[in-house]
């Protein structure tokens, strides 16, 4: 069975930068009566036993565990995508009234987009 790969982005508005997921975990969980701790059903000492490795996160609790670091999972499939609509202009006018692809390739072709 081959898995997807899976991406985790920073959720708009959650007001940390990009990081690992144990970097980002460490940090919430370093707080006091944090929203982490609280989606897994945490007390102290299970937050304690979870960050010295002894302890893992249910299968059933990993969405609400990263939802309340602030994050989300995507496919490499999603950016792909995003990023060939990036490329090509997804915002163009001029492409989307039948003037051709513009963007960082052929910024010639839209002057309205440069």
């Amino acid at each position: 069975m081959s898995q997807k790969p899976v991406t985790m982005i920073r959720n708009s508005g959650s007001g940390h930068g990009p990081g690992t997921v144990e970097r980002v975990l460490r940090q919430a969980l370093a707080q006091p009566g944090n929203a982490v701790a609280d989606a897994a059903g945490w007390d102290a000492s299970n937050t304690s036993r979870f960050l010295s490795g002894q302890q893992g996160v249910p299968i059933g609790k990993l969405d609400a565990v990263l939802q309340a670091a602030g994050y989300v999972i995507v496919s490499r499939r999603y950016f792909d995508a995003t990023g060939v609509m990036a490329e090509v202009g997804m915002y163009c006018r001029c492409a989307r009234e039948g003037g051709g692809e513009c963007g960082p390739s052929s910024p010639s072709n839209c002057a309205g987009c440069q």
